[in-house]
């Protein structure tokens, strides 16, 4: 079941494919879980207590989003995409 929320999210798919598309796959952030990797993963530059729940992937709709708010550092995307490798099976 969806959470019916307003709540941030990182991207994961690339650039050309999100133009392309009207869903992109993405991983929710959260404040409320405790960092416990990787399927629970701390992204301090998401903000102070932001923890990306990596077990919870999915598409969203594009029209569901609000504004950008940040880049991710090259640290975090790093952690993030070898997180996502464990989730998923691909490491």
């Amino acid at each position: 079941m969806e959470i019916q929320k307003c709540r941030p999210v990182v991207i994961l798919t690339v650039n050309a494919l999100n133009l392309a598309r009207g869903t992109v796959v993405v991983v929710p952030l959260s404040t409320a879980a405790k960092p416990r990797p990787p399927i629970a993963l701390s992204l301090p530059s998401a903000g102070p207590d932001s923890v990306a729940v990596c077990d919870q992937l999915c598409a969203a709709d594009k029209k569901r989003f609000g504004k950008k708010i940040c880049d991710l550092s090259a640290h975090d995307l790093t952690a993030l995409t070898d997180a996502m490798k464990i989730v998923l099976g691909l490491a």
